[in-house]
């Protein structure tokens, strides 16, 4: 999922996601241990915190671009302050 949101998952719909994420057929069932040896491929949310312009939700803003706020609570910086 690290690598689906670092490549694409930030700046797409919630369909896009969803059909990497929540679509069983595009699961690889791994054991834990495996899947703490793989380290995530290198890819970790935290190099892409950011949204791109593209990015929408229904749970941020309702599905507009470039929200403000995702479940009500308000879309955060770099440095925890709300993004205006």
């Amino acid at each position: 999922m690290a690598q689906h949101w670092t490549n694409i998952g930030y700046n797409t719909g919630d369909a896009e996601r969803r059909n990497d994420t929540v679509d069983k057929l595009n699961w690889r069932l791994i054991t834990h241990k495996k899947n703490v040896s793989l380290q995530a491929g290198g890819y970790h949310y935290h190099k892409q915190r950011d949204l791109g312009t593209s990015f929408t939700s229904e749970l941020a803003d309702g599905g507009i671009p470039n929200p403000k706020r995702i479940d009500g609570r308000p879309l955060l910086d770099e440095k925890e302050r709300p993004i205006a």
